[in-house]
């Protein structure tokens, strides 16, 4: 290439050859500084930059706030974004769909990726329904972490329970206290819900063939709504006198109830950690499983989305969190012995269950270090 002077006649020689260094030298700091803008705009989870100074904005995706634990996930993760040690760089924004569908979170998904949102996270009405949109995000540079009902998006991280360990547990659980034979009722919980269908898997065609002098005289759909498991399981019992347990992801109250509805009583349960549960079983003396699903899974997601940002640390695209949260039993399930896959602990009050809190409370009540009382935890 030939620099032209202004007369537009060529320069001498010499001059050329400086100039040339001159503008290799220039060419080669234009490079550099392309190359840091680069990295310095780099999906986080490629581990190429900290963004601490800049804004961080999470989309909490919600498919339905049907029940207290969605209440109490929402409340945990707006709690978890304003800690003082975000130093106000997180910005939660929370979208609650307007039905249970894949269609309708699909919705709130694309209105975070057209927002340029840092990151999605999102309890998920589908397994897979979803993954095509999350792909989208994924590719603009979003980080997801899916949690509780996650996703099968191979981008996305998978922050849950081990639900294949859960369902296990409660399984081999009531089939123990009701002496490995009986019938019983099996909750199928929310329609395509991820978790549900880990769960309703083990106990509909494995329980079968481990136990099979225990049998299933009926199934329902609870959707973790204590009105619809009542009058659910009191239908299953007027047509089924002789079954004895119930295994549900949601009320062992309401099951209860339907028990004394029908005038029977009884001889196993199994369902979530919640305060009314622990209660009921602890006070009429049944045995009882009570699996943990805590909602600061949420506030979890976040710490995961901060320190990936700010840290640049590295997570397993499939996390799972149980260890850190111990199922229990009730007084008069700790007298049935079985040999447990995951930690349980024996409901004890003013350790893992207190009578004088809100009885729709899910326990744990709270994230370890966020330190959320019952009153936050359901009202915000």
């Amino acid at each position: 290439m030939k620099l032209i002077g202004r007369t537009g006649q060529e320069t001498p020689r010499k001059k050329v050859r400086v100039s040339r260094w001159f503008a290799a030298l220039l060419s080669l700091f234009m490079i550099m500084a392309v190359c840091a803008t680069v990295s310095a705009s780099a999906s986080p989870s490629n581990g190429a930059a900290t963004r601490s100074s800049q804004p961080i904005t999470i989309f909490l995706s919600n498919p339905f706030i049907g029940n207290t634990w969605r209440i109490q996930m929402e409340n945990q993760a707006t709690a978890e974004a304003a800690l003082p040690e975000y130093h106000g760089d997180v910005h939660l924004v929370v979208l609650n769909s307007a039905a249970n569908t894949p269609t309708s979170q699909t919705a709130d998904l694309l209105t975070a990726i057209r927002a340029h949102a840092t990151a999605i996270i999102l309890d998920a009405s589908s397994a897979t329904a979803l993954n095509s949109t999350l792909a989208l995000a994924c590719k603009a540079g979003i980080i997801v972490v899916s949690f509780d009902q996650v996703v099968t998006a191979p981008c996305a991280q998978k922050l849950e329970l081990n639900y294949n360990q859960s369902a296990q547990d409660e399984m081999d659980f009531v089939a123990a206290a009701l002496g490995y034979k009986g019938q019983i009722l099996v909750d199928t919980g929310i329609p395509g819900g991820p978790a549900s269908a880990t769960m309703t898997k083990w106990w509909t065609t494995v329980f079968p063939k481990k136990f099979p002098n225990i049998h299933i005289d009926g199934t329902y759909m609870g959707e973790f709504s204590n009105g619809v498991e009542l009058e659910a399981v009191s239908a299953l019992l007027a047509a089924h006198r002789e079954v004895a347990g119930v295994i549900s992801e949601g009320s062992c109250t309401s099951d209860y109830e339907a028990f004394l509805r029908t005038g029977l009583k009884p001889l196993a349960l199994a369902c979530i950690n919640q305060e009314s549960n622990v209660e009921t079983c602890q006070v009429n003396k049944i045995p009882c499983f009570f699996y943990t699903s805590p909602p600061w899974q949420s506030a979890l997601a976040i710490q995961h989305v901060w320190n990936e940002v700010t840290k640049g640390t590295k997570y397993p695209q499939l996390d799972y969190i149980m260890p850190l949260v111990p199922a229990t039993v009730s007084s008069a399930g700790a007298r049935v012995k079985v040999k447990y896959i995951n930690p349980v602990a024996v409901a004890t009050v003013g350790v893992n269950y207190f009578p004088t809190m809100p009885a729709s409370l899910v326990l744990t009540v709270t994230a370890p270090g966020l330190g959320l009382s019952a009153y936050t935890e359901l009202h915000g």
